[in-house]
């Protein structure tokens, strides 16, 4: 049994493989390198005892599926509690991604969590001494980008109080999908849902508004510096839950506005070879020859790029060792995804400039 075999055996869009030959330490190690320790559990779960990983291996992946789970409940209790926050201080707001994607999941306890990322309704949102003005209470914040502000931890998990969902790197695609989002965004503040074991009601985006917003996500992220397979396994399940009557021709029109359709390409091609996701629920035509180059990325880079071994202590570690490799992954994404790859260098200038007045 392979990597990809028991992933989908774990979400259910496979059977079991008779294999007694699984390395199960590699398999492990992968799991750990795309954040999928818990979910890779469940088809643990399902297969026969004498194909399992042996009890040690199999207790340590137990321990640290334990851990994904407390950790979930404590993510869920700040989510809940920094929704108060800004409610307290009339402001709207949603969570992004995150706690509303484990809801999509079999067992919303499973997804490693990361920390929340909370969208606000920027016109009511003040900055006075280094904080968020909230009416009578304050939130201290740290580094300011374009999209989001870093706020004061809680509970010992990272909050980002984001006043733009994403961004795309060509100025002109961003102002378009900027304009979305915006249009779009009283209705994801009103979208509630009530998060499990009682934590309480947070505001989600709607899947609708997921199929776009995770997709400019997932592109985001590749080009800055790599994205892991968790991050399509939630975009399978966005997939799963968006109205099956969904226009997709608009949708696909609108891709293309957002200068996101190549993605939306590759993206398809990876949700339907690695999770087996059904034609029916397809968003556009998937591309062999980009979805199999993004696959060969995902397993190079790892969660958020954090195994890329082409990367060694200067490009992680110096500011200068950070934009060179910025400039390398875009020369070696140019032949595929030119757009994007040509206005990131401008958008990094511009960005710089941004945070000289606004920072």
């Amino acid at each position: 049994m392979n990597f990809f075999e028991l992933l989908r055996l774990s979400i259910g869009t496979a059977e079991c493989v008779a294999d007694g030959n699984t390395d199960w330490e590699a398999m492990y190690e992968m799991a750990k390198k795309q954040s999928l320790i818990g979910v890779m559990l469940q088809g643990i779960a399902k297969l026969p005892k004498a194909q399992m990983p042996e009890k040690r291996l199999l207790l340590k992946w137990y321990a640290q599926s334990g851990v994904i789970k407390s950790k979930n409940e404590t993510v869920n209790s700040v989510a809940v509690k920094v929704t108060r926050l800004f409610a307290e201080g009339g402001i709207e707001s949603c969570i992004l991604k995150g706690q509303g994607n484990n809801l999509m999941y079999a067992d919303p306890y499973v997804r490693t969590p990361g920390d929340v990322d909370i969208w606000v309704n920027p016109a009511k949102l003040q900055f006075e001494d280094g904080c968020i003005n909230l009416g009578e209470k304050r939130m201290k914040v740290g580094k300011k980008s374009y999209h989001h502000v870093d706020a004061e931890s809680m509970d010992g998990i990272s909050v980002e109080v984001h006043y733009r969902p994403c961004y795309m790197h060509n100025m002109i695609h961003n102002s378009r999908i900027q304009r979305w989002f915006a249009e779009n965004a009283a209705e994801q503040y009103r979208h509630e849902v009530e998060l499990p074991g009682d934590a309480g009601r947070v505001a989600v985006p709607t899947a609708a508004f997921n199929v776009v917003y995770q997709l400019c996500h997932i592109s985001n992220h590749f080009f800055q510096e790599g994205i892991g397979l968790r991050q399509f396994l939630d975009y399978y399940y966005v997939l799963q839950h968006v109205d099956a009557g969904l226009d997709r021709v608009a949708l696909r029109r609108q891709l293309k506005r957002f200068g996101l359709y190549k993605m939306a390409r590759a993206v398809m091609y990876v949700e339907q070879e690695v999770f087996g996701l059904s034609k029916d629920r397809l968003i556009v035509e998937p591309s062999v020859k980009y979805g199999r180059f993004l696959v060969s990325e995902i397993l190079l880079s790892g969660n958020f790029g954090q195994y890329d071994e082409r990367l060694n202590g200067f490009y992680r570690e110096s500011g200068v060792g950070h934009n060179v490799a910025r400039l390398q992954r875009d020369l070696r994404l140019l032949w595929l995804f030119p757009s994007e790859c040509l206005w990131e260098p401008v958008f990094r200038l511009y960005h710089y400039l941004w945070r000289k007045k606004n920072a």
